[in-house]
């Protein structure tokens, strides 16, 4: 027996179609690097929109790992060098989606992914669902 799919809340559909509109119109893949703040809501909102995104075939998702960087100076003594992890991605983001909560509040934005994904938006946000 078929089960009809779950009902998407007006924030998950605003974010789908802010998305669709900045994916490439010629094929291929879009790659989303989801991160997702603290909050029961906001794990909740980005279950839900992982989902929806999943059904799109065009829609791949970001995997992350760590290995070896390169040696950097040891805080603790001039002299020494410790060994550094980096954090790779695969495939490299075309875009990184953000869910977050404050205040029992929930919102999405999106940027570009900079020269690190995870860090600060290089250029701010492209677009934010409040």
């Amino acid at each position: 027996m078929a089960h009809p799919a779950p009902t998407r809340s007006p924030l998950v559909n605003e974010a789908i179609a802010h998305l669709r509109a900045t994916m490439p119109t010629g094929g291929g893949t879009y790659a989303v690097l989801l991160s997702v703040g603290a909050g029961d809501h906001a794990t909740a909102i980005a279950a839900e929109l992982r989902f929806a995104l999943a059904r799109d075939p065009r829609i791949v998702f970001v995997g992350t790992s760590l290995g070896p960087g390169a040696p950097v100076s040891d805080p603790t003594n001039a002299l020494q060098h410790v060994d550094s992890e980096r954090e790779g991605f695969v495939p490299w983001p075309s875009v990184v989606v953000r869910v977050s909560e404050v205040n029992g509040q929930v919102s999405i934005a999106a940027r570009l992914p900079g020269r690190d994904p995870l860090g600060p938006p290089e250029d701010g946000w492209t677009w934010q669902v409040p």
